[in-house]
């Protein structure tokens, strides 16, 4: 199982000290301030990461991207309406 929390507390965000207290582990740290997080189910596989994009804080708006935005999660509401 993989999920995207804050590092810090957002109260957007599933509560990253609660899902790391029930065996997740986090995997990566962005410099926008968001870890991913998982809890491992085959211990062989490898480590989930984001892709490089992702990674930086400027990353390129792709024309063919195709960004869903729900009610439950404001921030992609913010940032979509900002490109």
């Amino acid at each position: 199982m993989v999920t995207v929390v804050g590092t810090k507390k957002y109260h957007f965000m599933s509560d990253t000290k609660w899902l790391l207290d029930q065996g997740f582990a986090i995997r990566e740290n962005i410099p926008s301030g968001f870890s991913l997080i998982s809890m491992d189910f085959n211990h062989n596989a490898v480590s989930p990461r984001f892709n490089d994009p992702v990674k930086s804080v400027n990353a390129p708006i792709n024309k063919d991207m195709l960004l869903i935005t729900l009610t439950a999660v404001p921030i992609l509401n913010i940032t979509s309406k900002n490109h």
